[in-house]
């Protein structure tokens, strides 16, 4: 019998991913085997998934654990079609239970404390954030992707070039977002000190840094997503000076879809142009229904109570 690394490799082999899914796929392998050790698939059993499940949430949130989960789960259902394993260990294997969260999003004071503090480059960002591009959208947006004449910003996949590294777009959709008039000026000034590199926002020192180990045949899918190095801690510092409570950089993207929501568009609408495949991720961005409610019910009992 192969072993799990051998058997993996087959499959990731024969499967057509992105390299978004395949990078968290090998991620959840590399756990697994730290956990178990290189394996015959053949042994394992239902008692591994459970105890690979809990030792994914150590550390981690519920949410993150099942990522792993539901992206190493296939795995298995892919050796049991072909003859390698009889059962499947994790088909009874259940999910971590998940409650509903209120959606993360800035106000209006707090986006202006922030772009009243961040440089040229954190601006561009920022409003870049709040127009629905997510954070690897915004750090592999080059020169040619900005359309000032028509006031459009595409989003597109790039190819290996002397300048550049390869991305792929999240569900390899093309797009095109509106150029805001806020960031335009922004823009052209971080333009105007670029030189030769592509990028827009990305820091020229580690562009450089980069494209060296793009040559020495080092740079991996996780520095090509997120050319910037730790983004999460720089946010988080501009936050701190914006006095700003922390929030994720995703909240920009659920800050967009909510101020559409409030102006009437409708879910359909919302879905298309924050480039959801489905209209239930949409709608854990706009319900605010739910805050409304409970306010109103405030409210009342404040009126009930003073007398």
């Amino acid at each position: 019998m192969q072993s799990i690394t051998e058997l993996f490799n087959m499959y990731l082999q024969c499967s057509v991913l992105a390299e978004s899914s395949a990078d968290i796929k090998k991620r959840a392998a590399g756990y697994f085997l730290k956990l178990f050790g290189d394996m015959s698939p053949d042994l394992i059993t239902f008692c591994h998934t459970e105890d690979f499940k809990n030792f994914l949430a150590k550390g981690r949130s519920n949410q993150s654990a099942n990522i792993y989960l539901q992206n190493f789960k296939p795995f298995f259902t892919w050796m049991m079609k072909r003859g390698y394993i009889k059962t499947n260990p994790f088909s009874e294997l259940k999910m971590f239970a998940i409650g509903t969260e209120l959606t993360e999003k800035f106000n209006a004071d707090e986006l202006e404390r922030i772009l009243k503090v961040a440089d040229t480059r954190w601006k561009v960002i920022v409003l870049l954030g709040l127009s629905s591009m997510r954070r690897a959208e915004i750090l592999n947006l080059t020169v040619r992707d900005i359309d000032f004449d028509r006031a459009f910003i595409y989003i597109r996949g790039k190819k290996d070039s002397d300048t550049t590294w390869p991305w792929q777009i999240k569900n390899h959709n093309q797009a095109i977002v509106p150029l805001i008039k806020a960031v335009e000026q922004p823009l052209i000034e971080l333009i105007e000190d670029l030189g030769k590199q592509p990028y827009v926002v990305v820091v020229p020192e580690y562009y450089q840094r980069l494209m060296d180990r793009k040559a020495a045949g080092t740079l991996n899918f996780r520095l090509r997503n997120c050319p910037w190095g730790n983004f999460t801690r720089d946010f988080y510092c501009l936050l701190d000076r914006a006095s700003v409570p922390r929030k994720r950089f995703h909240a920009l993207r659920a800050t967009f879809a909510t101020k559409l929501d409030e102006k009437k568009f409708s879910l359909r609408e919302i879905q298309k142009l924050m480039r959801h495949s489905s209209s239930q991720v949409t709608a854990r961005y706009i319900r605010h229904e739910q805050q409304e409610l409970i306010a109103r019910s405030g409210e009342t009992l404040n009126e009930i109570l003073c007398y």
